[in-house]
């Protein structure tokens, strides 16, 4: 169902609620391809393992990464959370970091933290069936509701 609002020029705004994309369609608006985010929220302490969280079905360049969690760690060591770029069979703590630096998983509690990217532009792309995964450190003790986004631009 679309609404649509005049504008001066004689054009018209449309306002859509119910868009339906197929699986290998990709948003185009004048040859410029949209942002695609993919999340991953994981609540218990216990699934919190290395995990992959996205397959690529196209190539994608990642443009940014965001992180929080409801509860920090409380372990005296150091605890983190990075995204990695796997490709072929790679476990996820063997892939590489998409990130200048892991996130801080001992930081407060619901703080959005903005991961700084790698500044190698190769690191950032994937290619057809590279995965990013989730790649946890130290003991994570009383870590909760995890919720990693990572922003992509197909390519």
């Amino acid at each position: 169902m679309a609404n649509t609002t005049p504008t001066p020029a004689g054009q018209a705004k449309v306002y859509n609620r119910n868009v339906r994309i197929a699986k290998n369609a990709a948003l185009v608006q004048a040859e410029n391809y949209f942002p695609v985010s993919v999340t991953r929220v994981v609540v218990a302490n216990g699934d919190q393992i290395d995990q992959s969280i996205f397959i690529a079905n196209r190539p994608y360049k990642v443009i940014g990464v965001s992180y929080s969690h409801g509860t920090k760690g409380t372990d005296g060591g150091a605890v983190t959370v990075d995204v990695k770029k796997c490709t072929g069979v790679q476990a996820p703590s063997s892939g590489t970091s998409v990130l200048t630096s892991a996130f801080n998983a001992k930081g407060t509690d619901e703080e959005v933290q903005v991961g700084t990217l790698a500044t190698n532009p190769s690191t950032l792309t994937l290619a057809t069936g590279n995965r990013l995964a989730l790649d946890y450190t130290g003991t994570k003790t009383a870590l909760l509701n995890v919720t990693v986004s990572v922003d992509l631009l197909p390519v």
